[in-house]
């Protein structure tokens, strides 16, 4: 495993490096045009911190101080949640006397999208006939509002945006709600409310609006210049049909809903292909999952899937990540509550509650293989949603996937899959070792906290391999964050570290990201609200521990009054890259901390 790590690493490096020179030179890596944006982050990250990691005395020049890319949700096309090229946060340096909020940026909407970092962009102006270049960190934030903001992430004094863009009217919350039933989760407004994905290569940010136009809803594809903001694409309406019979379908034939669906799983874009999942909105009937395929270099559509074409629900929502890609171009969706089959029926068309491998092959997504529990039936009698992107392990065959429910009737207690991507096992009745491993994640003796009887979910997990070995880390509802080693094949059931803060959260748990440098100084963040979220009147705290032992370094009310974060944005992930840490909030606004001047 070792020598295929650094070859790969050293090809990386060598991507990394002519991507640098090509967008030194003219702006644009246009060479490695396509490439997923996980495997261009990582060739990014690579050489920059290869190429640079011993020459600390070149931090003034531009190209230089900047590390880390992170182009899409979870930092790349496998989901890991890590940006391993951190060289500024350490658990030596972040404590409250060293690191704290720097500054806030003011937005036109709510934040629920995870910002997304490119180092070292060049943006052209003219003074009369003299072109000038210079060079910007940037820092890309989406909002509610349907408005994409650009910030120079260095420029501590100016709250103004490099560019920012509208993609047109939002859709007023209240226009997708059912008769006698509202929904509080994205309010007052839906825009943009997923991750978008940044090709490197071409300079183009790939994002879904949803818009509301003389009474009629769409989502619209956009692709932008990240230089500008500028349409690089004629924009597209996301749609299709499929054949089905399901309730909402028409003489056999089931057509996206734009009023009925919301795209809040992140943008995955892998070999020239753009991946749009979509599921509902607050579970108001009727809903499906759907995957959108299109051109990258066109906006043309090139297929979709439909999760349950003949039933109801499996929406695509995995918390607000994305969809995983791997690198034989299968790509790996994972569905919530809905009607499903048990594999008796040919050909099966029935995803509800699964982990789907899928491939495109020419203009069709063909299912390669699936995943259902066993207690299919009492998930969705709990609404206990397989909840969480697939996270690929690297260097390995296996992937693991969060249920926010576990097998104990009434009790949504976390679990996690681990399955081999090469036999994912279908569906067997009744029987519970038709998959690798199953993980409790959560406190089945509510030791953490004894006022909770019932509820201890999992949203998010992150993969780091430290000094100790390979982690995978969880922060469940009402429970401490906990890390659990990873031999390649299971990890083991008994956490190896455990914190002492409690996500005493009602309804949302710890979103986490990790930040290293290599294997080295490896930080978990957590952010956690502690109301109910649902209500959108959640408060977030910010975390951070050490990655080996889970201690707190930590947390943004250790001075409150210096570091509050605001209203918790659902699901809102943190983003570490550049020395600083992301976080938007439902308060328009994107907080950034660092260490302190």
């Amino acid at each position: 495993m070792g020598d295929t790590k650094n070859h790969r690493r050293f090809e990386n490096a060598l991507r990394g490096a002519t991507c640098i020179a090509a967008l030194l030179l003219v702006g644009s890596c246009a060479g490695n045009a396509g490439q997923d944006t996980g495997t261009q982050s990582e060739a990014l990250q690579q050489g920059l911190l290869d190429d640079h990691d011993d020459h600390d005395d070149h931090d003034d020049q531009p190209g230089l101080r900047s590390r880390g890319a992170v182009l899409t949700s979870r930092n790349n096309n496998s989901r890991t949640g890590a940006n391993l090229f951190e060289r500024d946060l350490k658990p030596s340096n972040v404590n409250v006397s060293s690191f704290g909020l720097r500054y806030t940026r003011n937005l036109d909407g709510k934040v629920y999208a995870q910002p997304l970092f490119v180092p070292d962009v060049q943006r052209a102006h003219f003074e009369g006939w003299k072109r000038h270049v210079s060079r910007h960190d940037i820092v890309y934030v989406v909002t509610e509002h349907n408005t994409v903001y650009a910030f120079d992430a260095n420029d501590v004094d100016n709250p103004n945006p490099l560019w920012s863009r509208n993609l047109g009217p939002s859709v007023p919350s209240a226009d997708v709600n059912v008769p006698g039933r509202s929904c509080l989760d994205i309010t007052p407004e839906i825009g943009i409310s997923q991750t978008p994905t940044i090709d490197l290569a071409t300079q183009t940010m790939y994002v879904v609006a949803k818009v509301e136009e003389n009474g009629v809803q769409n989502h619209r594809i956009f692709a932008l210049d990240i230089r500008t903001g500028a349409d690089l694409h004629a924009p597209t309406d996301l749609g299709g049909s499929v054949p089905g019979t399901a309730s909402d379908s028409v003489n056999g034939v089931l057509t996206f809903n734009p009023v009925r669906h919301n795209v809040r799983a992140g943008l995955l874009l892998q070999d020239h292909v753009l991946y749009v999942a979509a599921s509902s909105h607050c579970d108001f009937p009727p809903w499906h999952g759907w995957v959108f395929a299109y051109d990258a270099a066109t906006l043309q559509q090139r297929a979709l899937w439909v999760t349950t074409p003949d039933g109801a629900g499996g929406g695509i929502w995995q918390s607000g990540g994305g969809l995983s890609a791997d690198d034989t171009g299968a790509v790996y969706a994972v569905a919530g509550n809905g009607t499903y089959e048990d594999g008796t029926v040919k050909p099966q068309t029935g995803f509800g509650q699964t982990i789907a491998k899928l491939k495109l092959t020419g203009n069709t997504i063909g299912v390669l293989d699936w995943f259902i529990p066993f207690n299919v039936d009492l998930q969705n009698f709990e609404d206990a949603d397989l909840a969480s992107p697939a996270m690929l392990i690297p260097d390995s065959n296996a992937l693991v996937a969060l249920s926010r429910a576990g097998r104990v009737p009434l009790k949504k207690m976390a679990e996690a899959y681990v399955l081999p991507r090469d036999n994912f096992g279908h569906f067997h009745a009744l029987q519970a070792d038709e998959i690798a491993q199953t993980v409790l994640l959560s406190d089945p003796d509510h030791t953490a906290d004894p006022t909770n009887t019932k509820l201890q979910r999992a949203y998010a997990m992150v993969y780091f391999e430290g000094p100790s070995g390979a982690r995978i880390y969880a922060w469940a509802q009402h429970d401490f964050p906990r890390a659990y080693a990873f031999d390649g094949t299971h990890m083991n059931p008994m956490p190896v570290a455990t914190g002492t803060d409690l996500a005493a959260s009602t309804t949302v748990t710890g979103m986490t990201s990790v930040s290293a440098h290599g294997t080295h100084n490896g930080i978990l963040w957590g952010s956690i609200n502690v109301d109910n979220a649902n209500k959108n009147i959640a408060k977030t705290m910010l975390f951070a521990f050490d990655a080996e032992t889970l201690q707190t370094l930590w947390n943004s009310r250790q001075n409150q009054t210096r570091d509050e974060v605001g209203t918790w944005g659902k699901w809102a992930y943190p983003t570490i890259a550049g020395g600083m840490v992301f976080l938007a909030n439902a308060d328009a606004q994107l907080k950034v901390y660092g260490l302190l001047p």
